[in-house]
């Protein structure tokens, strides 16, 4: 969803497409688009669902431990 700077879980702040002003809303529709809306953005983003492919070791992040 949009490009993520600093972290995880915090989306680029901005207005250009793929990023956030105020995200208000999140809605997935039957075609598994994702669909966001923002109050002080004024627009509406979809971002359309293209598949599902491999992740590469590259992109994987933390895996969660096996044993503690």
């Amino acid at each position: 969803m949009g490009s993520l700077r600093r972290g995880v879980q915090e989306p680029a702040r901005g207005r250009k497409a793929g990023e956030f002003f105020h995200l208000h809303s999140l809605s997935i529709d039957p075609k598994g688009n994702l669909i966001t809306g923002e109050s002080q953005g004024y627009r509406v983003q979809k971002f359309v669902y293209k598949g599902m492919a491999p992740v590469t070791k590259k992109d994987q992040g933390v895996v969660w431990p096996t044993s503690r």
